[in-house]
């Protein structure tokens, strides 16, 4: 496959990208995770069997 465009990124920076944008969708998940628990009233994770 051939590289269109730009010169193509080292490998270090395009796992570094990678890595900084699961840790910002993890950090999302983690805030809005009891917000949304709390305003559909689910029984997580008190209730759990």
């Amino acid at each position: 496959m051939a590289w269109i465009g730009p010169p193509e990124p080292a490998s270090w920076k395009l796992v570094l990208y990678i890595l900084s944008i699961g840790m910002l969708g993890v950090g999302a998940g983690m805030l809005y995770t009891p917000i949304v628990v709390d305003r559909m009233q689910l029984a997580f994770p008190s209730d759990w069997p």
